[in-house]
């Protein structure tokens, strides 16, 4: 039985037979602009059913037994005849009304879907398959799970002075992580979370000064100490002598504790020099 497709492309209509179909697994060629598509998803219904065949008529008693085959006029066989009728009857039946159906389509059917040309839709189709397999999806899933790994150690690195100073359980972790790349947990360093909360610059005797500062530690975390910046001024306000502390020329420890202030002095002595002011800042060096 004949049935009507429609290419999805240009819609022009023209027919389709089942058993041709079987063939090239539903798959059709558009004769009009060369579209490859399923046939078998794109049927627009069937096509009007061929005429009733009426009964032939009964035959005189004596020639009710068929004829034998050598009957049949020389030089013919019923072979031939045969392979003629199912030619014609698949032709009459892949042809369409010209008032309906555009007779310029080409109806020619391709191969399996392994042989097809490479065209958009069988590549799509193809890709999603593939992307679908369980095999695959699994492999993907191994190479995110290993990426994810991956990123956390990174993270867990370049960020393991902070980690160790807001979860100090995690430290001898971190440390060994740090004994095989090579690297060392340092106390956290947060410069803004520091303030000098009150200073003095005082002349002793002769050339001796006498530097006293109080740094407070306003983070709800332990963090290195800083060092200490001092410019003396002039009376322009011009800085003339600039001296770099670290903690251990005021007696400082390593780190301050959370929410913690640390008092200390340092004795300078100054040869001939004019001071009128001075500035003190902090910073990590």
């Amino acid at each position: 039985m004949s049935m009507i497709t429609r290419c999805p492309a240009c819609s022009t209509s023209f027919k389709v037979v089942a058993d041709q179909l079987k063939v090239s697994g539903g798959w059709v060629r558009c004769g009009h602009c060369s579209e490859v598509f399923d046939a078998q998803a794109h049927l627009q219904g069937d096509a009007e059913p061929a005429p009733p065949v009426s009964p032939p008529e009964s035959l005189p008693a004596d020639s009710a037994e068929p004829e034998s085959a050598s009957s049949i006029p020389p030089g013919l066989s019923p072979e031939p005849v045969a392979e003629e009728v199912v030619a014609a009857s698949l032709a009459a039946d892949s042809s369409l009304d010209s008032s309906s159906m555009d007779s310029s389509m080409d109806s020619s059917l391709l191969g399996p879907p392994s042989v097809l040309p490479d065209v958009s839709f069988v590549r799509q189709a193809r890709a999603l398959a593939f992307w679908r397999r369980p095999l695959v999806r699994g492999a993907l899933a191994l190479v995110c799970l290993a990426l994810l790994t991956l990123l956390a150690l990174q993270v867990a690195v370049f960020e393991r002075d902070r980690i160790a100073a807001m979860e100090p359980r995690a430290k001898p972790w971190l440390q060994a992580l740090c004994q095989q790349l090579g690297c060392e947990i340092a106390p956290l360093r947060m410069a803004e979370a520091l303030v000098i909360d009150s200073s003095s610059f005082n002349k002793l005797r002769g050339d001796a000064y006498r530097l006293n500062v109080a740094i407070k530690n306003t983070a709800p975390l332990e963090l290195a100490m800083p060092a200490l910046d001092l410019a003396l001024t002039d009376t322009q306000d011009q800085p003339v002598l600039r001296r770099v502390l670290v903690p251990a020329d005021f007696g400082a420890p390593a780190t301050l504790a959370a929410n913690a202030e640390f008092n200390g002095s340092v004795a300078l002595q100054l040869d001939r020099a004019q001071v009128s002011g001075y500035r003190v800042l902090v910073f990590y060096p």
